[in-house]
């Protein structure tokens, strides 16, 4: 019988520096987009991986990452499989193409276009609350395969993170019936009803 396992990965697999013990040793298990560590994996973290790997277990990544962002993972064993990355918003095969059944099924039930719409006008409000605020953080919308899949925003580290988005969110007033908000550490996300977070 076939062992499949679905595990999201950063806080689980891997963390940043942060959130280990000061003696645990580390090794670099992701980087960011200049190249600079960002993650890192855990001796008992490698343990546990290994055992998933060699007890044959096939591991699928469920991830707020996008692809490109899951890809800058240097722990090949959590990338050898299929992925489903943006929040659920995209199915990527082991050979880095996007499920086509997917992208159908997406574009066949969700009126995707209106949904970019309203994307990108909610963004350009987040963005003038974060102007008007004066806080440390910005606003964008993350997209996979010409499909916008959510907004993502994100603080500075060291600061107040629930104050900073409470005070963003808040001060917009926009009306987020049809999103789900997902919080995590210094990023919310703002998801359509479509995807379910990870």
């Amino acid at each position: 019988m076939k062992k499949i396992l679905f595990t999201d990965i950063d806080d689980c697999f891997i963390s940043t520096a942060n959130k280990f013990n000061n003696e645990e040793v580390l090794t670099i298990a992701a980087t960011d987009i200049d190249g600079n560590a960002r993650s890192f994996i855990s001796k008992k973290q490698l343990a546990l991986l290994d055992l998933f790997v060699t007890s044959g277990v096939e591991i699928i990544p469920v991830t707020g990452r996008s692809y490109s962002t899951l890809m800058r993972l240097t722990v090949g064993s959590l990338l050898n499989s299929w992925k489903v990355v943006s929040h659920g918003a995209m199915i990527v095969k082991s050979n880095g193409d996007y499920c086509e059944q997917w992208l159908e099924y997406l574009n066949s039930n969700f009126p995707l276009e209106n949904w970019s719409e309203t994307l990108s006008r909610f963004n350009q409000v987040l963005n003038y609350s974060i102007r008007h605020l004066g806080v440390s953080a910005k606003s964008y919308i993350v997209s996979e395969q010409g499909v916008d899949c959510y907004i993502c925003i994100k603080c500075v580290e060291g600061i107040d993170y629930t104050n900073v988005f409470d005070a963003i969110l808040g001060h917009s007033e926009l009306d987020l019936d049809d999103f789900k908000i997902h919080r995590n550490g210094r990023n919310v996300a703002l998801l359509p009803l479509m995807q379910e977070s990870s």
